[in-house]
């Protein structure tokens, strides 16, 4: 695993890959990478870990995060909304930010309603947002424009929804049935332009202009290649607007948390 990392973060660096989206909750991940830094002597990575009000008190997670990274991150989000709205868990964020020179503070949410309460309150510098091809409710919303008009930074994950658009038909129709009909559908788009439905997914959401920065889960270094190089292929407004026609707003299915 630790040779993987460091593979991964050796491509990330060479094809200008700079943001790093982790958390000490996942596994060894702050581990490895803090070992890949301080054997590498030119990196400019920009870390971003998440901190939790139900994992102890935010300045014990940050000394355990820079323990693991061997410095401290240049972004914290806080796991939640309901983390954010917590006043205390808030207060101490943005005390982090103050007090350790932290960069940027933000939240990952889930839904409109969460960004609505977030932005009535006190505005992070970062929201991380679900969007896919099949996710387009924030797309939908005005909720994206009122995100950049208060000079808020939009990182965008869950485009392939956890993994489901990597399943087969067989396997969605037995797990998700209610999605199976837009998920064909969206498949056959993404075919006719000889795409899969998880490429056509990463390149609508990369087209969108409110969006700074895609939030991709990588396994290995051939993930991140074949991420890379989907990139770089050619798409139409025409394409996006076919699979923009098909509306699926299931939460049940679009909320992972929800799944059973």
């Amino acid at each position: 695993r630790k040779k993987e990392v460091n593979s991964i973060l050796k491509f990330a660096k060479t094809n200008k890959i700079n943001v790093i989206d982790t958390a000490y909750k996942y596994g060894k991940s702050e581990n490895y990478i803090g070992e890949y830094l301080k054997n590498s002597k030119f990196n400019n990575f920009k870390i971003i870990t998440k901190f939790s009000s139900r994992n102890g008190e935010i300045k014990k997670q940050l000394e355990k995060t820079k323990k693991n990274l061997g410095c401290y991150p240049w972004g914290i989000l806080a796991h939640s909304a309901k983390d954010y709205l917590n006043k205390k868990f808030r207060y101490n964020l943005f005390n982090l930010k103050k007090s350790y020179k932290i960069k940027k503070v933000g939240v990952s949410v889930y839904t409109n309603n969460e960004i609505i309460e977030i932005l009535k309150i006190r505005k992070p510098d970062i929201i991380q947002i679900p969007m896919s091809i099949l996710d387009k409710r924030l797309f939908f919303s005005d909720t994206l424009k009122k995100i950049k008009k208060k000079n808020i930074s939009i990182h965008a994950r869950s485009i392939f929804l956890k993994g489901l658009f990597f399943l087969s038909n067989k396997e969605i129709e037995k797990n998700f049935p209610n999605s199976i009909n837009s998920i064909k559908k969206l498949k056959r788009i993404a075919k006719n332009k000889k795409l899969t439905l998880s490429e056509l997914s990463l390149l609508w959401v990369n087209s969108l202009p409110e969006i700074d920065k895609i939030i991709l889960g990588i396994k290995n270094n051939r993930q991140l290649r074949s991420h890379v190089k989907t990139l770089k292929k050619k798409t139409s407004n025409k394409l996006f607007e076919k699979a923009l026609r098909i509306n699926y707003s299931d939460s049940s299915v679009l909320n992972p948390t929800l799944w059973k």
